[in-house]
């Protein structure tokens, strides 16, 4: 998950209905037994009838996930504009969710996991 690339913004004019991109699926991982497209590219807009409009709101959600807990996700596809649902189970401990930043003292890259 990443903010949109400029690609991505073009492609949808000025008005994105998410701030939340999925440019990778990783093989093995709750979102590609969902059947999502392992290409990704879709914007993530709702998790469990709950609007996402930034990576924040989807950490607000996930938070309150137990390992296990069932996701509903639904998304835009950049490429034709269709809505597609996804049933995903989450698996915090194979797949926890981590964060990944820049330490503005080195710009070293740290990665932090956030959700286990």
């Amino acid at each position: 998950l990443q903010k949109p690339t400029i690609g991505v913004n073009f492609s949808f004019g000025a008005q994105l209905p998410s701030e939340i991109f999925v440019a990778h699926i990783y093989p093995g991982s709750p979102a590609a037994a969902a059947k999502m497209p392992k290409s990704g590219g879709f914007l993530l807009t709702e998790i469990n009838g709950i609007k996402m409009k930034a990576l924040d709101d989807i950490l607000d959600t996930i938070h309150t996930l137990e390992h296990g807990g069932h996701l509903e996700i639904l998304g835009i596809s950049i490429r034709n504009g269709d809505t597609s649902s996804f049933k995903v189970v989450s698996d915090s401990e194979l797949w926890p969710l981590r964060e990944m930043f820049r330490d503005p003292t080195n710009g070293k890259w740290i990665v932090q996991t956030i959700f286990k």
